[in-house]
């Protein structure tokens, strides 16, 4: 029983996160004004796409109570999260505490620095 409600979960956290990097998505194309056809905008699709299948792979694995699978899915999903993450910041250049990126200095920040 316990695993179900395990599953359950891991798959809840899933659509939740996958439904939030849909929105982060969204916010950072209208930061862009970035329609549907821009390069930046299918690369993003693409890679939600994919998490999306990560996502029903681990429903599918939850559903039929595969906790082997289950994990599978949940570490794929994760790193699979992570990078968009990554790339959405890179894309909108938003700073973090440190005034790096997540992968480092965007362009203006690095013309910026140049002695």
């Amino acid at each position: 029983m316990e695993e179900a409600r395990t599953a359950h979960a891991v798959g809840e956290a899933a659509r939740d996160t996958l439904a939030g990097l849909r929105e982060a998505a969204d916010v950072v194309l209208a930061s862009r004004a970035c329609n549907g056809r821009t390069p930046v905008a299918r690369f993003l699709s693409c890679r939600l796409d994919r998490l999306a299948i990560a996502a029903d792979e681990i429903a599918t694995a939850a559903a039929a109570n595969d906790m082997a699978a289950l994990r599978r899915g949940a570490v794929q999903f994760r790193a699979l999260a992570e990078a968009m993450w990554k790339v959405q910041l890179a894309v909108c250049e938003i700073p973090s505490i440190s005034g790096l990126s997540a992968l480092g200095p965007g362009p203006a920040r690095r013309r910026a620095m140049k002695p």
